[in-house]
């Protein structure tokens, strides 16, 4: 599982129409996302062929040390929302549509489980997206992990 974290002022994200790509990927319209995000942690995140629970423990810990530092005391910064992007082109390794979204909407459910559903969303999945982006400009703005 590959992520890259964006600490943005906004994040904006509109889906336009079900994707084709990868070949059998399912679509699912998330009841839980919004089109604006202000001040927030947009995690790009792939799931790819081999990931599992480990695969799914580390993305929660490697998001969640990230968000932690951005609201900590030493950071100072204004981060209210952490938000889940479904990303299957970061990478060419990629899994089953199904297993993919199983396994990202498990790091979504950790994620709120800790967070709270009003600070935690996720993307829709399986759509072709149309983004706006306007990242911060420090050291925590622009990260890159594996999971």
């Amino acid at each position: 599982m590959h992520i890259q974290l964006f600490h943005c002022t906004e994040f904006a994200i509109e889906s336009l129409e079900e994707s084709n790509r990868p070949k059998g990927i399912c679509s699912v319209k998330s009841v839980n996302s919004k089109k604006i995000y202000k001040e927030c942690l947009a995690v790009f995140t792939t799931v790819e062929k081999g990931d599992c629970d480990r695969n799914i423990t580390n993305a929660i810990e490697e998001i969640s040390k990230v968000y932690d530092r951005l609201r900590g005391k030493k950071v100072k910064a204004n981060c209210n929302e952490l938000v889940v992007v479904p990303y299957a082109h970061q990478r060419n390794v990629e899994t089953n549509g199904k297993a993919a979204f199983g396994i990202l909407n498990s790091v979504y459910e950790g994620l709120k489980n800790h967070y709270g559903h009003s600070v935690v969303f996720i993307g829709d999945f399986g759509f072709s997206n149309k983004w706006s982006i306007e990242v911060k400009s420090h050291k925590l703005s622009c990260l890159y992990r594996e999971a």
